[in-house]
């Protein structure tokens, strides 16, 4: 490989790792929501889901 292939796939690696790193931030949030909701659902149940809203 050339020295201007190398940079471009560092590059690309160091722009992957900066979007996974973007995904992680907003996953994470995304899941803790979901289980909050989930919780809350088990415990109270639809029609008081939704008088809790």
């Amino acid at each position: 490989m050339e020295v201007s292939h190398l940079k471009g796939l560092k590059e690309q690696e160091e722009e992957n790792q900066k979007l996974k790193r973007i995904y992680a931030d907003q996953a994470l949030p995304l899941e803790m929501a979901k289980d909050v909701i989930s919780e809350k659902w088990q415990i109270l149940g639809p029609e008081e889901m939704l008088l809790a809203i």
